[in-house]
């Protein structure tokens, strides 16, 4: 099942990025849109999230802020940068990123490194 979700997430993240990029064509205003943005997700993601039992320990709020650190740095990042070309360029160089994983994953996960994690 963990395929599926992967496949779906991926769709649905391209499909994200389409809508970014229809809306910031010609628009200056990348920082105010990834705000909007970010609030909605926000909102989204307390919606989906509820039925969930979560325990708020310090750890986890740690990595909750970091996690949204990055993921909101990531987003103004994108907006800025479908902003200013065409998203199947940024998008290349943006999804890129899965070379970062392999090493990542290694030294600070302690994952183990195989023919499937490295190629898929």
């Amino acid at each position: 099942m963990w395929f599926w979700w992967a496949v779906s997430s991926g769709f649905a993240s391209a499909m994200d990025k389409v809508f970014q990029r229809i809306a910031m064509k010609g628009r200056s205003s990348a920082l105010a849109h990834s705000f909007v943005y970010i609030s909605l997700i926000t909102i989204f993601s307390a919606f989906f999230s509820f039925p969930l039992k979560i325990s708020f320990t310090k750890d986890f709020f740690f990595l909750v802020l970091l996690q949204a650190l990055f993921w909101s740095t990531s987003t103004i990042f994108d907006f800025w940068a479908h902003a200013k070309t065409d998203v199947s360029l940024s998008m290349i160089i943006s999804r890129a990123r899965i070379i970062w994983m392999i090493p990542l994953g290694f030294f600070f996960l302690g994952e183990r490194l195989s023919s499937i994690s490295i190629f898929g």
